[in-house]
């Protein structure tokens, strides 16, 4: 089974970054901002080392090959959130320097083809990461309760249990309630535990 999902890999994701590269290289305001210019060199990388590999997976030994090349992929990107982070920091200093493209005087909270960008651009990296976790962790030993990265038995009582009800409400509530599970503690559901 892996050996199919290898082969779905090597077919999708040389498209999923080719498409992220023409965003990065039209990104308003930001192509020119030297950490954007990093995430771009870093996929372009990844992209050429994927065409590098034969597309149909024929064999364990180019399905190893890949599994070793998404490996390297996977942590050389793992700092991209970062690097795209500190691109809008430089682009803010830009815009108050007055050096941001035709941009004087706006309010970066306000630049919404920036902020347009920057979701597609993070919701496309998660699409990516989870893709690639998944494949290499199909690849691991089986764990108890998980298909792959993805835990089959997730109950949100045990899981408040650890995080403490404080920290699981308030990523989602700034008022900071207290988040109270009732009736049927036993519920469980499928779920992604592991960050990317």
């Amino acid at each position: 089974m892996t050996q199919q999902v290898a082969g779905f890999l090597r077919r999708e994701l040389p498209i999923r970054l080719a498409h992220r590269i023409i965003d990065l290289n039209q990104a308003p305001q930001m192509q020119d901002m030297p950490s954007v210019a990093t995430v771009r060199d870093l996929y372009v990388t990844s992209f050429l080392e994927l065409l590098s590999v034969d597309k149909n997976i024929k064999n364990l030994g180019e399905e190893e090959k890949l599994a070793s090349l998404l490996e390297g992929i996977y942590e050389r990107h793992a700092g991209v959130l970062v690097q795209m982070a500190r691109g809008a920091f430089e682009l803010r200093a830009a815009i108050r320097s007055g050096s941001g493209s035709g941009n004087d005087g706006v309010d970066f909270d306000k630049m919404n083809d920036v902020h347009e960008f920057l979701d597609r651009f993070y919701i496309s990296r998660i699409g990516i990461r989870v893709l690639i976790g998944q494949y290499l962790s199909l690849r691991q030993p089986p764990v108890e309760n998980y298909v792959g990265i993805i835990c089959s038995r997730t109950s949100p009582y045990e899981v408040s249990a650890v995080f403490g009800p404080l920290d699981w409400v308030s990523s989602w509530n700034t008022n900071e309630e207290r988040c109270t599970i009732r009736k049927n503690i036993s519920a469980y559901f499928s779920l992604r535990l592991i960050p990317l």
